[in-house]
């Protein structure tokens, strides 16, 4: 048996429903070097929706996935029961380690058919037998992820949904926050984050702000709290003063 694993972002939470969608998996080369081709997938749908790829741990099905060259995207449902016991308990404790988090990533559990060896190392899928999809909490492929659960109201906003390879504004601010107080504690060495042209970070950002913000308080060019700047009329210099 082989796994794929991918992070897991969901941007909506619906108590009644219990659906979820994402991408099981896409060509990226993953972190352990190898590459699962989207088209290769054969599968017969619904396929088991596992808790960390136990087979005793069915807590739901994918009863629904699109095949394209960027990838597998899914559509999955949690089961809901009624019934007290060890079932109910089962589904309801997989629920909530995936709406809060705990369980951020999902993997698929496949055969490898056919494949071929990659120039640096690692293996190429290019068919292979999908038979599971997991909620997990290790993540091998950055790209494939849960972008987004059913709203539980029909005039709910619409969840965001990032494309591969992109991040939220939401998620870079918690990254940048992440990286700012481990850098602070010495876990890692300062460095600055690769950003876009015509963009900054986060971090950057808020010390160019605060920098700016001393610079025009100690000049007086900023209010002080509690203190009214007013201008003269007609002036030609505008000259800020204290009332």
């Amino acid at each position: 048996m082989d796994r794929a694993f991918s992070n897991v972002t969901i941007k909506a939470i619906s108590e009644d429903k219990r659906e979820l969608e994402g991408w099981a998996t896409t060509p990226t080369t993953d972190r352990i070097a190898d590459q699962v081709m989207p088209e290769g997938a054969q599968f017969d749908l619904p396929l088991p929706f596992l808790l960390d790829h136990d087979h005793t741990q069915v807590v739901g099905e994918v009863y629904k996935a699109q095949v394209s060259n960027a990838g597998i995207r899914f559509w999955a449902r949690i089961q809901k029961i009624a019934e007290p016991g060890v079932a109910k308990d089962l589904v309801d404790y997989a629920w909530s380690l995936i709406k809060n988090g705990l369980r951020s990533v999902c993997s698929i559990g496949f055969r490898p058919l056919e494949w071929e060896l990659l120039p640096g190392g690692g293996q190429k899928f290019t068919s292979w037998e999908w038979y599971e999809l997991s909620a997990v909490g290790v993540a091998a492929n950055p790209e494939a992820r849960i972008t987004a659960t059913k709203a539980a109201s029909a005039g709910g906003k619409k969840p965001l949904r990032s494309p591969p390879g992109h991040i939220s504004v939401a998620e870079h601010e918690r990254r940048a926050r992440q990286l700012e107080a481990a850098q602070w504690k010495g876990l890692v060495r300062p460095a600055p984050l690769k950003s876009p042209p015509g963009h900054i970070s986060v971090v950057e950002h808020e010390r160019r702000r605060k920098w700016l913000n001393a610079q025009l308080v100690r000049c007086q060019l900023a209010p002080r709290r509690g203190v009214i700047v007013t201008a003269k009329k007609r002036a030609k210099v505008v000259r800020l003063g204290r009332r």
